[in-house]
């Protein structure tokens, strides 16, 4: 019998040796070697999330414990002290004492490349290996220092490159923008032009960016020139998951989240797009062992770009900006590489001239905030975008109009494609005998969901739109339907009032508001105020400096004639930021006040102003006769329209279903490897 069977059989418990080998010692020792050296060079924090980094004094940089990147700087300076290996063991034992240190102290907040500041400031992270920034406060663009930890950053972040001594001021951003196929490029222009400046705005809800169209209408390529515009990685699109962990990864690890060629959205990735969008909470587990879950609330610029729009969804279309895109002409076509190579040139000036743009925007925003008496559900966004368009030149209420008749547009498309809410319609315009007319010039019904559920049969029947088996089929799903429409015909001047009767009866009012008179509502210009002299310039605004006087931006300047463009000794912008940093003057911390000066020369011709990119699209040749007015179907007209290919492109908004009630009506065949679209209910 062995001593431990003996032992055991005894009851006697052997004593364990407490005095470590002499390896143990050595590895020990290394650990804690490593970890009085880490905290020489270190200070322990962690995220929002719970997640530990160390921030490091030298040259002030955020570093996750958890990575890599942290365990190869362990070693390295480990190295650099002993001139002797830590050891993988020692290095783990460190970096469990370290990170348990570490999720001790208080939370600090760690972003993705725009942070808000102190006093109302925007960081802007530039990503590079001096750990800079650019600070925006009102009426300046700083470059600092960064001298606490600020952003977190991921292996594909790119660095971002400034130079304040290319662009041509807000009419370079302009130009740049008419060289890609905007169909409505005058609005289009004035849209993207807001939603840029607004991109960089970091605690404001973001509208999800729709660029739709056929293909070969620059749709890839104007997605990928705002992410290096506002948020340069190395992987400039991406494809969604259909994964939620992934979906979630995604957008926690990127501040520009662009989606290319997307089809059709899942419900739940609606959802957690949209969630992104305006800054609501969703939570993702750690790891697939855990059974903790991390909270994420963050505002996310998400771009999405496809043929059609993805997604018909009432709460999605409330949170999208549409815009729709043109084929480029054969003729017009350029290589990728060309075009790339092209833009990759200018965005170092377009940054600059975002950035002036941006600081100006902060000296107008309580003037725009008075004047924007109606706003619609993204109103941060809509105020920015206003005060961002003034300061780039734009007259007073441009932004808001266009955005205005944008929402209202999206919410007739939310509707256009709902049979429903088109029976409604049709309803209140064409079948007006079956609807009670009030004094006050209202139109309205009232009954019960049943009620509802068999006119919107009688109706369907009247003009023949789908099969009854594409209505809801139940008076609860007419309940839900109702509830996904109410916003969108509320814009359209349909109410639906619900109210509870004797015995229980649920009553069903729908009210049809007289059309209100056209014209720019909820913009009040304020009179015009005597003009403020001017002030004196700040001590050291010399050539070369980055001061500014603080004073009212101007709108831009007619373009001067090429003999007028020579700048006089010291009227040129000093400094510009290659490889992710200023080259004048040097970076101070994030509290000094660098301030830096308005933009001047010109930039020359190149491939985008003389073909494709830089040029807008050819006009159209005007219509042969007077077009009619448009009807309120959501069937096309016949002219023009032969074949199914034609129909299917001037009609991009329109569901399947009633593409083949029109092609029906016009003669048109349809092809017969046309995929059918599955015969669903509303929550389908």
């Amino acid at each position: 019998m062995s001593t431990s069977v003996k032992n055991k059989a005894q009851g006697i418990v052997p004593t364990l040796d407490p005095s470590p080998t002499a390896g143990e010692e050595e590895r020990q020792s290394r650990a804690v070697a490593l970890i009085n050296l880490m905290k020489t060079f270190c200070t322990l924090h962690q995220d929002q999330h719970g997640t530990p980094f160390a921030w490091i004094q030298n040259p002030g940089r955020v570093l996750m414990l958890n990575t890599k990147e942290f365990k190869a700087y362990a070693t390295r300076e480990f190295y650099k002290k002993y001139s002797e290996v830590v050891g993988s063991e020692a290095l783990t034992a460190a970096l469990n004492v370290l990170s348990a240190e570490a999720l001790e102290t208080e939370k600090v907040p760690l972003e993705v490349r725009v942070v808000r500041a102190e006093g109302g400031n925007i960081l802007i992270d530039l990503c590079n290996k001096k750990e800079e920034a650019i600070k925006i406060s009102t009426l300046s663009a700083d470059l600092v220092k960064l001298d606490r930890p600020r952003f977190r950053r991921y292996s594909h972040m790119r660095s971002l490159d400034i130079d304040f001594t290319t662009g041509r001021g807000p009419d370079d951003l302009k130009d740049f923008l008419k060289g890609f196929r905007l169909k409505d490029a005058e609005t289009d222009i004035v849209l993207l032009t807001g939603f840029i400046g607004a991109a960089l705005v970091p605690d404001i809800p973001h509208p999800i960016l729709n660029l739709y169209g056929p293909q070969g209408s620059t749709k890839t390529t104007l997605t990928k020139a705002l992410v290096d515009m506002l948020d340069p990685t190395s992987t400039e699109v991406l494809s969604i998951s259909d994964r939620k962990d992934e979906l979630a990864q995604q957008l926690a690890h990127r501040y520009v989240v662009p989606y290319d060629n997307v089809s059709k959205f899942l419900t739940w990735a609606v959802d957690t797009l949209c969630r992104a969008s305006t800054g609501e909470a969703f939570t993702k587990r750690a790891l697939y062992t855990d059974e903790d879950d991390v909270v994420f609330a963050f505002r996310r610029v998400v771009l999405v770009n496809g043929i059609n729009i993805p997604s018909k969804r009432g709460d999605f279309l409330d949170r999208v900006l549409l815009i729709e895109l043109s084929r480029v002409p054969r003729r017009e076509r350029l290589e990728d590489k060309r075009v790339a190579k092209e833009i990759e040139g200018r965005l170092p000036g377009l940054r600059a001239v975002v950035l002036d743009g941006l600081s100006r925007a902060m000296w107008l925003l309580d003037e725009v905030r008075e004047e924007l008496k109606e706003l619609p559900r993204m109103a941060d966004f809509c105020v920015w975008g206003e005060a961002f368009c003034r300061a780039m030149g734009y007259e007073k209420g441009a932004f808001y109009k266009a955005y205005m008749e944008k929402v209202e547009e999206t919410s007739k498309v939310a509707l256009e494609n709902d049979v429903v809410a088109e029976l409604i319609m049709k309803l209140f315009t064409e079948k007006k005998e079956w609807v009670n007319p009030e004094k006050d010039g209202t139109l309205s019904w009232e009954g019960t969901a049943a009620d509802l559920l068999k006119l919107l049969g009688e109706v369907n029947r009247a003009f023949g739109y789908v099969t009854d088996r594409e209505l809801p089929q139940s008076p609860e799903t007419v309940g839900r339907w109702l509830n996904d429409l109410a916003a969108n015909l509320a814009d359209q001047g349909i109410k639906i009032v619900r109210k509870k009767e004797a015995k229980g009866v649920r009553k069903i009012t729908i009210i049809k508001e007289k059309p209100k008179a056209e014209g720019l509502e909820g913009f009040e210009a304020p009179p015009p105020t005597p003009p403020s002299p001017e002030p004196g310039p700040e001590p050291g605004g010399g050539p070369g400096s980055l001061r500014r006087n603080k004073e009212p931006p101007q709108p831009p300047q007619p373009p001067l004639d090429q003999d007028e463009t020579k700048q006089e000794p010291g009227g040129s912008r000093g400094g510009s930021c290659q490889n992710g940093a200023a080259t004048q003057p040097p970076p101070t911390t994030e509290h000094d006040e660098t301030k830096r000066g308005g933009s001047s020369g010109s930039s020359g011709s190149s491939l985008l102003s003389r073909r494709g990119l830089g040029s807008p699209p050819p006009p159209e040749p005007p219509p042969a006769a007077e077009e009619a007015p448009a009807s309120s179907s959501t069937f096309p007209s016949p002219d023009n329209l032969t074949t199914w290919e034609e129909l299917r492109r001037k009609n991009p908004l329109m569901p399947l279903h009633l593409l083949r009630l029109a092609a029906a009506k016009l003669d048109i065949e349809v092809p017969r490897d046309e995929p059918k679209e599955p015969e669903v209910g509303k929550d389908g």
